[in-house]
């Protein structure tokens, strides 16, 4: 879920990327009724409709409606990032309805939070031992100290929404969790606006406010 998250920002920025992980939240309602048996209900129904008619408007006019840091995306970049976002939303469904049965057995937020770091650690390290890539991310970071700073405060902000989306899952049904999840793409505009210094169109804010709206 996360390594294609970042592939979807950097390919098509944090707000798309944002948007099309949001689809996580109909999965996961979608598989909680499969398998959990939770209910969905018609208004669940229409927003799930209302959720994808909004992305897809979205990624129709993606090529005017969202500017990364390097200028505007062009079909290919947002063929890649939506695809990229949306298997992320696919995984993080996954991840949220196993994380439901785990603490029907038992497991704590907290503790679920820490294997689920500690095993992706573990499988991310391996796989860039055997690709031979340890010693370039090495080099990567010695030559851009500053990168430091950014992964450690990314980091903890990373952990502490993972522990708190454990959470809510364990206090509530797995789709209403998803939701609430699913605020980052509004919320993420005023943050991104005050890093990247750059308010994105008012046309922009309106599509992914219908977009959401469904969620």
């Amino acid at each position: 879920c996360d390594t294609s998250f970042y592939e979807a920002v950097k390919l098509i920025g944090p707000r798309l990327a944002s948007l099309t992980q949001s689809m996580s939240s109909c999965i996961t309602a979608i598989l909680g009724y499969l398998i959990l048996g939770e209910h969905i209900g018609v208004v669940g129904s229409l927003g799930i409709g209302v959720a994808v008619f909004g992305v897809f408007l979205v990624l129709a006019d993606g090529g005017n409606l969202t500017v990364t840091h390097t200028g505007q995306v062009s079909r290919r970049q947002l063929l890649i990032g939506a695809s990229s976002g949306l298997f992320s939303a696919l995984m993080l469904a996954i991840s949220l309805i196993l994380l439901k049965q785990s603490m029907l057995l038992g497991a704590t937020a907290l503790w679920a939070a820490f294997v689920r770091l500690v095993f992706g650690g573990c499988i991310l390290f391996i796989f860039f031992f055997f690709r031979g890539w340890l010693n370039n991310i090495w080099v990567n970071f010695k030559t851009h100290s500053r990168s430091w700073f950014y992964m450690f405060v990314g980091g903890f902000f990373g952990t502490t929404g993972i522990w708190l989306s454990g959470v809510a899952v364990q206090n509530t049904e797995s789709g209403i969790a998803a939701t609430i999840i699913a605020l980052e793409p509004v919320l993420i505009i005023p943050v991104n606006a005050l890093c990247a210094k750059r308010i994105p169109p008012l046309r922009a804010i309106l599509v992914t406010q219908i977009a959401f709206s469904g969620h």
